[in-house]
């Protein structure tokens, strides 16, 4: 007989026992963790039973299969909306808020970010297990893991295969936060529960907000050649404390129009940074509004009213969702597997809960500032959340002439899903088509050819300066005479992605007396989080938890491990080789992920990374071996102006906006 016995970090290990597991058995175990220790505990355990196993390299498997399923699901989640049908009304029908928007733009189904929410990361790992099943052809699955989504919609595939189905208790881990986000019996009734706690919330965040600036002196947001909206703070503390503002997303771009003398409005919007706090951040916000900075944010077009409106509205959308819950829950099915309950959640969030608030309570700030806002061009940030989506609709039903530039200013990886669409879904018309920008600006080639293979016309795109990496072009010519054996894992905003490289990391390293180890978390990370979920003491740890700036860390570490974050494109302009990590727990997100160059390894297991390590620092260090090599790379992904620190293509692109397609755009709402 065989079996496949899913688990893990949170298995019991002590509870398995011949009445589980027997000798005639031929064990496939399919680890969910890195941890090399606690598959090696299982396969001694196994093993004193007499029971033979044989150990998937689960790392391998899950991203075969999240490479497999990318375009299937960008193409599921675009044809969504029409396969839904109630009372004669699709989707983005039934879940209207204006003639303008519908609450389906603002839904994480529709936003498919895979750092918002698991739901991908989960049906990768879903579909792995079930090729491993009818591969071996396996007769038994006993389950050992934390993860009741995983969990519900295996047990519903083992049923319908007929496959015994056994669980194995997992340890009890979490707060009660974590609990409560777990619980699945009442979900309806703990997502009105989070929405009011949220609503009650941002009441408050945005009553201090307005009350803080309410007195101040400030430029209309009328009648200037631009506006820029980002997030906040994000900006070079070192000026900041002198009263000036540097955002750290526009860079060079910013200091180019302050050189024109160019008046800009900046909308900020709030994002919580765990090395500034909330009233630390309003205090600077304060300090530059009084040296003359055109300083909004967009709580401050919030109000009651709207806020009443988006809770009364959710609860209509709520019933609405479960009336056609049973509908939705039958589309979600692929080959011969039923994947609803790993989405259930984001569903209730999106269309009961906090998700869906957030987008309305977005489209109605966005609609009351566009009744204030006559700028020439408005440019903003571009990863393709849903509050973009809401920040277009609202230009639309708000009839204002204000084109909109979208800014691609980071990197982008293949798997950050919240950037593609179906090509389908981005020429579609009729009511409710897809929000799009007068123009989206990317930083790179890369990031442009991704775009346009996934359907973007190419009159929407355009390539200028990489403004917020225009530091890699001094880096790129440096000379670097040497290097420390310093390690360094630069964490991501993801705390489950750094937990499983942190996991991998640290029984790779954690005993080698020849290697320091330093951790830097990224600004708006948790720290004691990513250890918690790691299972990792964080006091017990050897590796030394950095705060210095990211490229002060690079320019002494000889090798850096990174994720998800466009830290691994720094890294190599500093100098540093870069190891990527496959991981069971999370699927790989580096935007080096397909690169295939001598200075970036991959490793998919502790044992492989430590002998990766030994290996590059036993040689000596030759920063310029792979120079050429590296310099293409970074060029590849970003866009300088070889010839001086002025974004000439951007300023370009922001004077020769086409403003007759505001007016052309009023004068269709008009009509």
């Amino acid at each position: 007989m065989k079996s496949l016995f899913v688990y893990d970090s949170q298995v019991e290990i002590d509870k398995i026992d011949s009445l589980i597991f027997t000798e005639k058995e031929k064990i496939y175990l399919f680890p969910l963790t890195s941890s090399a220790f606690i598959t090696s505990s299982i396969n001694k355990k196994l093993k004193d039973l007499l029971i033979k196993t044989t150990v998937i390299n689960t790392a391998e498997v899950i991203n075969f299969s999240s490479e497999k399923l990318r375009n299937i699901y960008i193409r599921f989640v675009a044809e969504l909306p029409e396969r839904v049908h109630c009372k004669g009304k699709n989707l983005k029908e039934l879940f209207a808020v204006d003639e303008y928007a519908s609450l389906w733009w603002f839904s994480l189904i529709s936003e498919k970010n895979t750092f918002k929410s698991d739901a991908f990361n989960k049906l990768a790992q879903l579909e792995a297990i079930i090729k491993v099943v009818n591969c071996e052809k396996v007769e038994k699955i006993i389950f050992g893991c934390k993860s009741n989504k995983l969990k519900e919609a295996l047990c519903g595939f083992s049923g319908k295969k007929s496959i015994d189905f056994k669980i194995l208790p997992s340890k009890e881990v979490g707060d009660i936060k974590k609990r409560v986000r777990e619980f699945r019996k009442i979900l309806y009734l703990k997502h009105i529960l989070h929405l009011i706690y949220f609503a009650i919330y941002y009441f408050f965040i945005s009553l201090k907000i307005k009350r803080k600036f309410a007195k101040l002196q400030r430029n209309s947001c009328q009648n200037a050649p631009l506006a820029l909206i980002t997030p906040y703070p994000n900006m070079d503390m070192s000026l900041a404390h002198k009263g000036i503002f540097k955002n750290k997303f526009y860079g060079k771009l910013q200091e180019s129009l302050e050189n024109k003398r160019q008046n800009i409005v900046w909308l900020a919007m709030y994002n919580k940074n765990n090395s500034l706090s909330f009233n630390s951040s309003l205090g600077f916000a304060e300090q530059f509004i009084k040296n003359g900075y055109n300083l909004f944010f967009i709580e401050e077009f919030c109000s009651i009213r709207i806020q009443i409106n988006a809770f009364l509205l959710m609860l209509k959308n709520g019933k609405r969702f479960l009336a056609i819950q049973k509908i939705l829950s039958e589309t979600h099915t692929f080959g011969d597997y039923n994947f609803y309950p790993i989405f259930r959640n984001d569903w209730y969030a999106s269309f009961v809960g906090t998700i869906g608030y957030s987008g309305l309570i977005y489209y109605s700030i966005f609609k009351s500032l566009f009744g204030k806002l006559k700028t020439g061009v408005c440019l903003y940030l571009c990863e393709m959340h849903a509050w973009e989506k809401a920040l277009i609709f609202a230009r639309n039903a708000s009839r204002n002439a204000t084109p909109l530039l979208g800014y691609q200013s980071g990197t982008v990886s293949r798997m950050l899903l919240n950037y593609f669409n179906d090509p389908a879904e981005l020429k579609a018309n009729g009511s409710y088509a897809m929000a799009q920008p007068e123009k989206i600006i990317c930083n790179g080639k890369i990031s442009y050819n991704y775009l346009e293979k996934s359907g973007w016309p190419v009159e929407k795109l355009s390539i200028a300066e990489a403004t917020r990496y225009y530091h890699l072009k001094e880096r790129m010519m440096a000379k670097f005479s040497g290097k420390e054996n310093i390690v360094l894992l630069a964490c991501s905003i993801s705390p489950e992605e750094s937990s499983s490289i942190l996991n991998v990391v640290y029984e790779a390293l954690n005993n080698r007396e020849d290697v320091e180890v330093w951790i830097k978390p990224h600004p708006f990370l948790q720290i004691e989080k990513v250890f918690k979920l790691s299972g990792i003491n964080l006091r017990d740890c050897p590796f030394q938890i950095k705060k210095e700036p990211i490229e002060n860390l690079l320019a002494e570490a000889r090798i850096a491990i990174v994720g998800e974050s466009g830290v691994s494109i720094e890294a190599l302009a500093l100098g540093c080789e870069v190891i990527l990590a496959n991981v069971p727990e999370w699927i790989n997100m580096s935007p080096l992920r397909n690169v295939k160059a001598g200075v970036i390894r991959m490793v998919d297991s502790p044992e492989k990374l430590r002998q990766i390590v030994v290996d590059i620092l036993k040689v000596k260090y030759n920063p310029e071996q792979h120079a050429a090599e590296t310099r293409k790379i970074i060029n590849d992904f970003f866009c300088f102006n070889e010839k001086s620190d002025i974004p000439e293509r951007f300023l370009q692109l922001l004077s020769s906006a086409d403003i007759r397609e505001g007016v052309n755009l009023t004068k269709r709402c008009e009509e």
